[in-house]
């Protein structure tokens, strides 16, 4: 929320997806207490988490349909209850006077402007990059949280000589319409002051969009009739720089789909944002590739001038890198590259040797946990809520700061959320699964104390976040960041204060 530009606030979430991932955050946390209540984890209780981690799944792939079905069904008992109240008032009063109902199946935010769809429908055909093309469009962060809620988008955008300019509008025709504001890709961009009320659109792919009059470039006589148009004029626009653009590369033998690698500068996790760019044209493509890789060029030639100097925190970097090329060496060397369209059929080792070195490091940050335990006396509790879980949460929040600076809000919340369930359906239950079912060929204990206080601060620290979304009318403003922060601080506390004096119950006495 703190990261989150002052025009997507106060935050503004989708309701369904917030509380489908706040009930799956809750039945995890209370499951959790049903497998550890009696000091032992059975084959049932490993069962029935991998079970919860297949229904949180197929809930997340499957939320367009499952709203698009519960919206349909609300706006049927809506009208069932509207003729009810005027048939019983009609009754009453014996008369007619009352005006008929009609079904209210209209949505004001699905509702395009005619101009905006003809000029989409154009778009969609059109072949010269420098007018603009409606191409479907993916971003991979290189994040496994973050990647699961990129789906493909249809966008439009336009090439200019040093930049690549993409519009936030949401498809105007088809049924992505109703599948986009249930998507945690799309982001509540509020009006100017003088005009009330705000409108839903898609957040940036790699930079934050802002309105056609505030941006810096293009300049006016290269940009396309589209902007003109009142649906696409009002939407925010994204520029992406051409130096930016690290280099265009095919994906695929079919020449309908390449990709664009480009250089994030504002992000905390990773440098690289790769666009996976494609539509049903081969012609369409060819156009674009030769047209981006031939600006590319021209935007490379512009450049004479000597390389700057390097500052402290660029040689600090360069100490950070040699400490943990080790690492990358080893990791590079022993799992294929993805972005490579040649090895992406190594998909399958690439999983399994990713799988293989988290098993490595997390064993690696056990035993650090250990030894410094055995060597110092601190607390093996108080080591696992600090220690190991800042390795296991500061990735997750770099990279919810990323795509909040998008405009992305929803997306940092759900991955917030969404992390937390998958540890207990997923990261305890696999290990726990393998325990019961093929080692210890039965129950093996894991005892755990004071797990009543621990399950119950994990629900009061999520009350905070309830009800200020529910009494700002489904929003967050920026000061309630502070109290979430306010929030963990009080939690680390008293967690340290529990755990240094022996009682459960501190500060409140014992």
């Amino acid at each position: 929320v703190l990261a989150t530009p002052d025009m997507y606030l106060p935050v503004k979430l989708v309701s369904f997806c917030f509380f489908r991932d706040v009930i799956f955050y809750l039945v995890s946390v209370g499951v959790l207490y049903w497998v550890l209540r009696d000091g032992q984890v059975s084959r049932l209780n490993s069962a029935v988490l991998l079970f919860g981690a297949v229904c949180y799944t197929l809930t997340v792939i499957f939320s367009g349909k499952i709203r698009e079905f519960w919206n349909k069904e609300a706006k049927i008992v809506k009208a069932a209850t509207k003729r009810f109240t005027v048939a019983r008032f009609s009754a009453r009063l014996g008369s007619s006077l009352l005006p008929p109902v009609e079904d209210d199946d209209s949505d004001a935010e699905t509702q395009a402007d005619p101009e905006t769809i003809e000029a989409w429908s154009e778009a969609k055909h059109n072949t010269n990059p420098e007018t603009g093309t409606v191409l479907s469009v993916r971003i991979d962060m290189h994040n496994r949280m973050m990647d699961r809620n990129h789906p493909l988008e249809p966008r439009y955008m336009f090439l200019t000589d040093d930049a690549l300019v993409v519009s936030t509008v949401m498809d105007p025709v088809g049924d992505e319409k109703d599948f986009t504001r249930t998507s945690t890709t799309i982001a509540f961009d509020y009006d100017e002051p003088e005009q009330p009320g705000g409108h839903w659109h898609h957040g940036g792919l790699v930079n934050q969009p802002s309105l056609w009059s505030n941006l810096e470039r293009p300049k006016e006589e290269t940009k396309p009739g589209i902007v003109d148009v009142p649906g696409f004029r009002e939407a925010p626009w994204e520029v992406i720089p051409l130096d930016d653009v690290l280099f265009c590369q095919w994906s695929g033998k079919d020449h309908k789909h390449f990709n664009l690698h480009v250089h994030h500068h504002d992000s905390n996790l990773g440098k690289l944002v790769t666009l996976e760019l494609s539509s049903d044209s081969q012609e369409i493509m060819e156009n674009w590739v030769s047209s981006v890789r031939k600006h590319l060029l021209d935007q490379r030639r512009k450049t004479t001038d000597a390389p700057p100097a390097r500052t402290l925190g660029k040689m600090l970097g360069e100490w950070a890198h040699w400490i943990q090329f080790p690492v990358e060496f080893f990791v590079t060397l022993t799992i294929p590259d993805m972005d490579d369209p040649k090895l992406q059929h190594l998909y399958p080792l690439s999983f399994t040797m990713s799988m293989v070195w988290l098993a490595i490091f997390a064993f690696s940050v056990v035993t650090a946990c250990d030894g410094i335990h055995a060597d110092f006396g601190i607390s093996e509790d108080i080591l696992g809520f600090t220690l190991a879980a800042a390795g296991t949460s500061f990735p997750n929040v770099f990279s919810g700061m990323c795509v909040a600076k998008q405009g992305k809000t929803s997306m940092a919340v759900a991955n917030a959320l969404g992390a937390n369930v998958q540890n207990v359906f997923l990261a305890l239950a696999v290990p726990w699964f393998i325990q019961s079912w093929f080692i210890a060929h039965g129950p093996f204990p894991m005892p755990v104390q004071n797990l009543f206080i621990a399950v119950l601060e994990c629900v009061i620290t999520l009350m905070p976040v309830l009800i200020i979304y529910i009494a700002f009318g489904f929003s967050m403003p920026r000061w309630s960041g502070w109290v979430y922060l306010l929030t963990y601080v009080a939690y680390v506390i008293c967690a340290l204060g529990q755990q240094t004096t022996g009682c459960s119950t501190w500060p409140f006495g014992c």
